[in-house]
């Protein structure tokens, strides 16, 4: 991800952050609000949210695996 001098959150299909298909669902230039953004978000199966911080560097992500 690259700089962009907020925090972001993203969210794709797929299995690890990718920022090549990622959306952008949240943005903000705080943590706070963007850290409980991406607490909050309920994913579906197959989807990986991740956050990034404003250096573009990856903080956290999660996913949920998809059904079989």
């Amino acid at each position: 991800m690259q700089e962009s001098g907020e925090y972001r959150v993203t969210i794709h299909h797929g299995l690890s952050a990718d920022t090549k298909r990622a959306r952008l669902i949240y943005s903000h230039r705080d943590r706070g609000p963007a850290m409980r953004a991406y607490q909050r978000y309920q994913l579906a199966p197959g989807y990986v949210i991740a956050l990034w911080g404003p250096d573009g560097v990856l903080i956290e992500t999660r996913s949920v695996p998809p059904e079989s």
